[in-house]
């Protein structure tokens, strides 16, 4: 419940708070740092939960290509973010 929740947050925010870098046509956004949170606050698996929320967003942005990758990566994030601050 949790996760899912987290994720439409990640995405939300990833939307509306878009700074394009035309050097490298991507984008900045504040996404990245909800998931950080997450994962520290909740863990690795509502971590990684909340990082597909940043796939979602490519695809409501329009950049189809870059989603899969997005999700695989995102995701990855949320988990070892998590797993860094345990001993």
């Amino acid at each position: 419940m949790f996760g899912t929740v987290f994720a439409a947050l990640v995405c939300v925010v990833t939307v509306l708070f878009v700074l394009p870098i035309p050097a490298t046509s991507g984008y900045f956004n504040l996404g990245e740092s909800i998931i950080y949170i997450v994962a520290l606050a909740f863990g690795p698996f509502v971590g990684a939960v909340a990082g597909g929320g940043a796939a979602i967003a490519d695809l409501i942005l329009g950049f189809y290509v870059f989603a899969p990758g997005t999700l695989i990566i995102k995701v990855l994030e949320g988990i070892i973010v998590a797993h860094s601050t345990r001993v």
